[in-house]
């Protein structure tokens, strides 16, 4: 190699023209002119599709070739008449061929460079039509290089197009890579015009001889791209027309086999296949370009479609981690996109690097297609993939058989567990600490009872397995404690429990339905991870009494409520003293040692197929038809209705007892709860000396119970709108007389005194949280709050969630609150009692629908509700059209204070926000948003929607009652949101009220679907007509006893005045002689004479003769008015009344409204 001294200046120092510059340099321009062997996308003229195969080609060439396609297919976008390409190549010449039809360029000479344009633009660098960046361009070209480089790069480069304007042809040849020109020949032309491009690549500038068959195939594959791009574009290969003339055509060249699920909106056209087993792979195009190496518009595409696809994933699967790569690795994207002026890694524009701001356009995937994608199977798939990993991390927590463990808090180990002797060992479940001290107490009157029982104390409620992911049971240190107590391995399949260190677990749960759920999910470990265990009935539980009724040396004992409560109908409860055992903390010492002595006798085994018992099952279901049931089970036993006897083989005991589990703890079958407890049944029990219990009958016998509890905790009654613990709040605070300001008490004092009166049995802290639900009263919350705020309840700044402390706030009866539960009617309430206390009613009958008035929402076991709000004052008016016999008026979805549109829709109402649009400056100003769309949260979402370049930025001028966001767009963003109808959605400015899910309790406190708001506005009307019938019957027969007891009394006194009647040195039992003699009747509640002999001396004046005369008269004119005025003109006047004091309180909230908004605009 020469040294780089001895070179003269000349060799050091060199100019080059443009031309030698690309040809001295020309990765610059085209790419690499070196023969490369890759993996290419090539059409295969005998299977008729693109395939993949490993080609040797020059990048470079493959460039050039490109240019001119790319040029052909701008001009179809420039030049509606342009609907024709065609495209040869010549192999035995090395020549290709390009035409396109269309107008052709100008022939006329540039008055400025002197030359035709035909020329200028095919012969000289740096020449284009699209160097105005102030112009939004959607063709492919952008730098003035283009086909020149194709010039530059071929041996002969023939340039024909015909203008037709000016009947003119143009022709002439360039050769030598651009070096040499033919003059232009300028003929006569009257035919139609078109652009010819014909060239000769210089082969040897690419150590190439020839145009070999692969790359051949390459250079077609592209005219096929070209094909399937272009709608109604015809496109011709050496004289033979393509038929693929669509994008979604095209992309069955690749996949003929596959389903694709296909998007298109204006300026896009994406196609997705779900493809298992297969990495991502990316077909891209921006303006006819192939973008073989993607870039961002595919970033941008597979961004918004992880996302939603990961969403659909976590919203049941909400722990588990999924990675994007993980989603994307299952997916095959292709994309036809158009985008303004793009941007290019380099000049080979092999990858798009136009930010996504500047695409001028926005794409989301069609919601329907996005739904397909979901369901292909791809989420299922990814699911599987994390939970596999998961599996093998799970091992991690796994047990072991040994003699000593150490470390796991509050255990009592059993000596024998782990142990030769373990076969003699059971553990015992307790359901928290005050159950594992009685089952201490009860183990000590067990012989060996320290060797052979464990006890270890459960934290509440043991997690549902059967949903949770793998990383809440690695959290979970209960499922770990119990894995490493009993020694059970991971998916391990157990043959005997010899392996273990106990030979079987025995719950010991209250015997409330509480208690019937911890026995359940126990079942429900056991059964997702250990189904095994279950067939050699592994489980055991030790029942202990609910109630003991003693009467003298007599006593009965129940197990279940049911049973209790049919026994105390048929005896007089006065007669027997009553113990109810709420909770297993309730028993004493020597109650715990009799539960335990002779244990084994007392066990109850849950079996997962006992012969006897499963044919009597399946027999008495087969006749029921139990609805409830799975589709696999029900066709076992159609199949076993031909004998009378049904016999169960283990194939079908496997199906019932999976079927009964699944069906109450596995999310997928909420439908099929919903069925079961449907046919809810409270005397449907499970008697207390079976002492084989198969999980099936557990299941439908005693958890069941448990399942419409919650329910009944979860989903009001629609009578009173209210659910249990709302009803408790009511009662409470009409027994503490909460009816004035002055009587105001803080939520936390209320909270204690309501859990006192009523036997709240959960949490305070919940009960407040329903206290203050049910005082809060800004836009989104209550209609009519029942009871008032002093203080900060919340506020539509975080719905409520921004309330004080329960320390620091007040609250008293709402004035309404009494005219819609009448004092009335509080005699006539059917009261719940709780051990011996009577609490509050099993439901109220409020003068209106409370339920329409505030709405109710709420999730429970196999039910949810959504019930949507209403204006009161049209629902008053609606019920005294009722009373009129006239038909109702139709009601829309009405919130207080809200200023927003509710329009009526198919299944519901559309609820949307305030906003106005200001199209000179770009900008959306929002002043009102859906109910349920809070204003902190909103703002967070803002912040996501500029940092991903939706929004150039926001102000907002909130308060914690108005609501005002100024938000700017870009000019194209705004104008596409606007174009494509998705402003509303992008902005959430639009809440679907549904009008399908509305479920609630009815008088018979039996769960009902309601389809429209008018069937429960009809059921309520017809039980609070009822109940006003009852008002009625119950105060005439109130008042009939009061005028019983003065005229009694009135006949007492002037006898005694009369001397008929001696009082005066007589004893109690004389004096009551006397009366019997004189058949005064016996009217006190213990049947005596104590309503006339308990009365005061002075009652034996004249003024007091007088006072009980006109008492007597007036309740004779209240008695006389009571029976004339019939139960419709009662309840009209009382709606009157309460609709007096409602549109008051509505009329100041448009004054203090009207008022803030003057103060705002100041």
């Amino acid at each position: 190699m020469a040294d780089s001294t001895s070179k003269s200046i000349e060799q050091k120092y060199q100019k080059k023209t443009p031309i030698e510059h690309i040809l001295t340099r020309p990765d610059t321009y085209v790419g690499d002119i070196k023969i490369q062997e890759e993996v290419m996308d090539i059409y295969d003229d005998d299977l008729q599709r693109i395939v993949k195969k490993n080609i040797k080609y020059v990048p470079a060439l493959y460039k050039i070739f490109d240019e001119i396609i790319v040029n052909a297919f701008d001009h179809t976008k420039n030049d509606s008449t342009c609907d024709t390409i065609k495209v040869s190549i010549d192999k035995d010449k090395n020549e290709i061929s390009v035409l396109n039809n269309g107008k052709g360029i100008d022939i006329e000479i540039h008055a400025q460079h002197k030359i035709y344009v035909p020329e200028l633009i095919f012969g000289e660098l740096l020449t284009s039509t699209n160097y105005d960046d102030n112009e939004a361009r959607t063709t492919g070209g952008r730098n003035g290089y283009g086909a020149k480089l194709t010039n530059i790069f071929s041996t002969k480069f023939i340039v024909e197009t015909v203008d037709e304007e000016r009947k003119r042809k143009f022709y002439q040849e360039f050769t030598d890579n651009m070096s040499k020109r033919t003059k232009p020949k300028i003929t006569d032309y009257k035919q139609k015009s078109y652009t010819q491009i014909t060239f000769i690549p210089d082969l040897k500038k690419f150590s190439l001889s020839e145009l070999s068959d692969d790359i051949v195939n390459l250079f077609k594959k592209r005219v096929y791209d070209i094909a399937g791009l272009g709608e109604k574009l015809k496109v011709y290969y050496n004289d033979k027309k393509i038929e693929t003339n669509n994008f979604k055509k095209y992309i069955s060249l690749y996949y003929p086999d596959d389903d694709v699920f296909f998007d298109e909106q204006e300026r896009w056209k994406v196609g997705v296949i779900y493809k298992p087993d297969n990495n991502f792979e990316q077909k891209s195009f921006v303006n006819g370009i192939c973008t073989y190496k993607g870039g961002s518009h595919t970033e941008y595409v597979m961004k918004g479609i992880i996302k939603k696809v990961k969403e659909a994933i976590l919203k049941k699967n909400k722990e588990l981690k999924i990675k994007d790569e993980t989603i994307k690795e299952n997916l095959i994207i292709f994309i036809d996109s158009t985008i303004i002026n793009p941007a290019f890694s380099s000049q080979t524009k092999e990858e798009l690097k136009t930010k996504q701001a500047d695409f001028g356009s926005i794409y989301e995937m069609n919601e329907k297609i996005l739904a397909k994608i979901i369901k292909s199977g791809l989420v299922q798939q990814i699911i599987d993939l994390a939970k596999l990993k998961d599996q093998v991390i799970l091992k991690n927590t796994d047990g072991k058989k040994t003699n000593n463990i150490r470390g796991i808090p509050k255990l009592e180990d059993a000596e024998w567990a782990g142990t030769k002797k373990s076969t003699q060992c059971r553990l015992i479940l307790t359901e928290g600490d005050s159950a594992k001290g009685l089952a201490m107490a009860g183990r000590s009157a067990i012989a060996d009872g320290n060797c052979k029982y464990g006890v270890f104390p459960l934290k509440g409620k043991l997690l549902n397995v059967r949903e949770a992911t793998a990383k809440q049971l690695l959290e979970n240190e209960e499922i770990i404690n119990i894995k490493k107590i009993l020694g059970l391995q991971h998916n391990k399949e157990y043959l005997s429990t010899s392996e273990l260190r106990y030979s079987s677990v025995i719950i010991f749960s209250d015997q409330d339905y509480d208690g019937f759920h911890i026995k359940g999910l126990v079942m429900n470990f056991f059964h997702h991870f250990f189904p095994s265990l279950i067939k050699l009935n592994f489980l055991h539980a030790l029942s202990t009494p609910i109630v003991k009724a003693v009467k003298g040396k007599e006593s009965k004992i129940f197990y279940n409520l049911t049973q209790y409560e049919d026994w105390k109908h048929k005896i007089d409860p006065n007669n027997w003293h009553i113990k109810y055992y709420k909770g297993l903390g309730t028993s004493n010492k020597d109650e715990a040692k009799e539960y335990f002595t002779d244990i084994e006798n007392k066990l109850i085994k849950y079996s997962w197929a006992n012969k006897s018992i499963f044919n009597e099952i399946v027999n008495e279901e087969i006749e029921e038809d139990d609805k409830s049931v799975c589709d696999s089970v029900k066709s076992k036993r159609k199949s076993s209705k031909k004998s009378k006897t049904t016999s169960v083989d283990d194939q079908q005991k496997e199906h019932i007892c999976f079927d009964a589990i699944t069906l109450a703890f596995d999310k997928k079958r909420a439908d099929d709860r919903k069925e079961w407890l449907m046919r809810y049944d409270r005397n449907k029990i499970i008697q207390n000396d079976i002492k084989e219990v198969p999980i099936y009958d557990f299941v439908h016998r005693e958890l069941i119970h448990f399942s419409n509890d919650d329910i009944n905790r979860s989903i009001p009654n629609i009578i009173d709108g209210l659910k249990p613990s709302q009803r408790k709040v009511q009662y409470g605070s009409v027994l503490r007389k909460l009816f004035k300001k002055q009587d105001e008490i803080k939520v936390a004092q209320l909270s204690g005194f309501i859990s006192e009166k009523t036997s709240y049995h959960h949490g305070e802290a919940s009960l407040q949280g329903t206290i203050v639900g049910m005082a809060q009263n800004f836009v989104g919350a209550n209609n009519l709050n029942l009871l008032h705020p002093s203080g900060m309840f919340g506020s539509r700044l975080l719905g409520g969630k921004d309330s004080a402390s329960a320390r620091y706030i007040f609250t008293y009866l709402a004035e309404w609150n009494r005219l819609i539960f009448r004092p009335e009617d509080d005699p006539i309430l059917t009261y719940l009692n709780d051990d011996g206390l009577s609490i509050e009613p099993e439901y109220y009958v409020p003068i209106i629908p409370v339920v329409l008035v505030n709405g109710a929402q709420g999730i429970g076991t196999g039910f949810s509700t959504t019930i949507l709000q209403y204006n009161p004052l049209q629902i008053i008016d609606n019920i005294l059209l009722m009373m009129d016999n006239k038909s109702v008026k139709e009601m829309y979805p009405w919130f207080r204070g809200f200023k927003g549109k509710v329009e009526k829709v198919e299944n519901g109402f559309n609820i949307k926000g305030n906003y106005k649009i200001d199209k000179e400056n770009s900008k959306v100003i929002i002043t009102e948003l859906p109910i349920g769309t809070w204003t902190t949260p909103y703002k967070e979402y803002l912040d996501k929607l500029e940092e991903d370049k939706v929004i150039k930025g926001y102000k907002d001028k909130n308060t914690d009652e108005t609501v005002y966001f100024e938000i700017q767009f870009t000019d194209d963003n705004l104008y596409d949101l606007i174009e494509k109808k998705k402003l509303e959605s992008t902005l959430k400015l639009v809440d679907k009220g549904t009008i399908t899910n509305m479920h609630g309790f009815n008088k018979n406190n039996v769960i009902k679907k309601y389809d429209t708001i008018y069937d429960i506005l009809q059921e309520f009307y017809g039980v609070r007509l009822e109940y006003y019938k009852k008002r009625k019957e119950h105060q005439m027969d109130e008042i009939d006893k009061e005028l019983n007891i003065l005229e009694w009394k009135m006949k007492f006194i002037k006898g005694v005045i009369d001397g008929t009647i001696i009082v005066n040195n007589q004893t109690k039992d004389k004096i009551s002689d006397q009366l019997e003699k004189q058949k005064f009747p016996k009217l006190s509640e213990n049947k005596s004479y104590d309503y006339l002999l308990t009365m005061p001396i002075y009652s034996l004046s004249k003024e007091k003769i007088d006072e009980l005369q006109k008492r007597i008269d007036n309740l004779e004119e209240e008695l006389e008015h009571i029976e004339a005025t019939t139960e419709l003109q009662q309840w009209k006047k009382e709606l009157l009344e309460l609709k007096k004091v409602v549109e008051k309180a509505f009329a100041n909230d448009d004054k203090e409204n009207n008022e803030k908004v003057k103060i705002f605009i100041k």
